[in-house]
């Protein structure tokens, strides 16, 4: 399908002497906790692509995707999928697709390893009613299924190995009355109901755990993925990370797991990334804030869930400048790095832990 939009790519490849020299280069690590046998390595560059106008929400899908769509735009969100290598697999409007749509907000988007291109949206009517919903489409963009989720909201959504879809979000019409209700459900392609877990009541009532920021802490986004036979979902207005099993049982809750990032305790922290890997592991991008001034910044990587961390060897020149946007199976980190207003591009760096 040839590109409907105004994304495009261009590839670009390291000259062979120059990655050489390049990873014969000795890596340093980020600025914060100690390094150990544990830490993670990121090489330079093997491929780079030029993304224009790279605003909006970039994720890569486990399933071998990288997915950029627009939350909420005029006059509607535009969704963009490719492959790893930049090239165009499918690009739709969601709501292109639906009659009486005056404005729709997209919360997240997911590739099942069927190839259904699954969307989460709410969606106001030209009559000012108020839906949400999860709409299913094939690679070619034509929809294939809608699967309304009223009075639940979704916020991020999730795909386990079964293609089951995992939906993290609230219940508009409980919300601030009661908390006898569930934050995740596990639902069937064809849109059952398969399990509801991790109610409200668990976390305080003070906050909100699906806000993007908590005491001493704030973060780029709720983040909620699928890894081998867990689900894992870190909550920024609890600072809490859970751990759940297919079935829905909560296998563990860690509270405040990114105390240890920085060795001299953090005043301020601005989680800007985090994605999670097998066998627990986890990497996050963080900066230590302090009095207007930043105490300490970089990527770092936890084996246990939190309880130790270890920073990440790189040899960028400017880590500000690079935002991670995912982990490939082939272990590959792929992050953007801006390069104007309108422009970045996307770096897949070989690692090594």
């Amino acid at each position: 399908m040839e590109p409907r939009g105004t994304q495009s790519w261009r590839e670009k490849r390291w000259p062979a002497v120059l990655l050489a020299v390049l990873l014969l280069t000795l890596s340093v690590p980020s600025q914060g906790a100690q390094t150990s046998r544990d830490a993670m390595t990121i090489y330079p560059a093997r491929r780079t692509h030029l993304i224009d106008q790279p605003l909006g929400k970039l994720k890569w899908d486990k399933n071998g995707y990288l997915i950029h769509y627009q939350r909420g735009a005029h006059p509607q969100p535009l969704i963009g999928l490719y492959t790893a290598d930049g090239e165009v697999v499918s690009q739709l409007s969601p709501a292109s697709h639906l009659t009486g749509v005056r404005r729709m907000t997209i919360k997240d988007v997911a590739v099942t390893k069927s190839g259904v291109l699954v969307v989460a949206a709410v969606v106001r009517s030209t009559n000012g009613a108020l839906a949400s919903a999860l709409l299913e489409f094939d690679m070619k963009g034509v929809l294939r299924r809608v699967i309304k989720m009223d009075p639940f909201t979704p916020d991020r959504i999730a795909l386990d190995a079964d293609d089951n879809i995992w939906i993290l979000g609230y219940d508009w019409q409980r919300l601030g009355k009661n908390d006898d209700w569930a934050l995740v459900h596990k639902l069937s392609l064809d849109g059952r109901v398969l399990t509801s877990t991790l109610v409200r009541s668990a976390f305080p009532k003070e906050g909100d755990p699906l806000d993007v920021s908590g005491p001493g802490i704030g973060a780029s986004d709720k983040y909620f993925e699928s890894v081998g036979d867990k689900v894992y979902a870190w909550l920024p207005g609890g600072n809490h990370l859970v751990i759940l099993a297919l079935d829905g049982r909560v296998l563990r809750s860690v509270n405040r797991p990114f105390d240890g990032l920085f060795e001299k305790g953090a005043q301020f922290l601005e989680i800007h990334a985090l994605v999670f890997l097998p066998g627990d592991r986890v990497v996050v991008q963080a900066a230590n804030l302090g009095r207007g001034i930043v105490l300490g910044y970089g990527w770092f990587l936890s084996t246990d869930l939190g309880r130790t961390w270890s920073s990440v060897r790189h040899r960028f020149d400017d880590p500000w400048a690079y935002s991670l946007i995912g982990v490939t199976k082939s272990k590959e980190a792929i992050f953007l790095r801006l390069v104007g207003p309108d422009a970045g591009i996307l770096e897949s760096c070989p690692v090594a832990f």
